[in-house]
C-alpha cells in the first residue's frame, strides 16, 4: 500500500501487536496484509468485474485495514512462496501493490484508520529509500524486523 510513485513513494507499514493471534507474527512489521480466498468471494459482484484474486484482495483490504479502494488501484506485482517455516511452505501468495492515491483522506487519517483495526500495534509511512534498508534482522523501526513475506516483497518490488 503506497502513496506517490517511484523513489518518492511512501509505503504504509504496520507492526503487529506482540500478542497476535498467530504468535509467529507477533511484534513484526508488515508491508501488506494477507488472507484466503473464501467461498463468499465466488458470489461477490466484484468477482465478475475484477476476477476472483483481485476481488478477494479487495475484501481482505477492507477487513484488515479498514481501507476501501477501487479495483484498478491494485496492480499484480508477483507471487510468493517460501519454505522458511511450516506456515509459509503450505501457502502461495499473490502480491499486489495498492495505490492509495485515490483516497481523499490525509496520510494521518489513513494511519488512524489502519491503526483502529484489530491487528496493528502501530502504523507508519516509510519512504521507499528507507524501506530498502530495513529487511535485515532488527533493521525495521524500533529495532524490530519485517515478517518473512514482507522481506520477500520489499526485496522483489523495491
Amino acid at each position: 500500500m503506497h502513496r506517490g510513485s517511484g523513489d518518492n513513494a511512501r509505503i504504509l507499514c504496520y507492526q503487529r501487536k506482540v500478542k497476535h493471534t498467530e504468535a509467529r507474527l507477533g511484534g513484526l512489521w508488515s508491508v501488506g496484509f494477507g488472507g484466503h480466498i473464501e467461498p463468499i468471494d465466488r458470489e461477490d459482484p466484484l468477482t465478475q468485474e475484477h476476477g476472483l484474486l483481485r476481488a478477494s484482495a479487495l475484501r481482505e483490504l477492507v477487513e484488515e485495514t479498514g481501507l476501501t479502494v477501487g479495483g484498478t488501484a491494485l496492480k499484480l506485482s508477483g507471487f510468493i512462496n517460501s519454505d522458511s517455516n511450516d506456515v509459509s511452505s503450505v501457502h502461495f501468495g499473490a502480491v499486489y501493490t495498492i495505490s492509495l492515491d485515490e483516497l481523499p483522506d490525509s496520510e494521518d487519517e489513513i494511519l488512524s484508520t489502519v491503526s483502529e483495526q484489530a491487528e496493528p500495534h502501530q502504523a507508519k509511512w516509510i519512504s521507499v529509500a528507507d524501506l530498502k534498508n530495513m529487511t535485515g534482522e532488527g533493521a525495521a523501526p524500533e529495532g524490530s524486523s519485517f515478517e518473512d513475506w514482507s522481506n520477500i516483497a520489499i526485496n522483489g518490488i523495491y
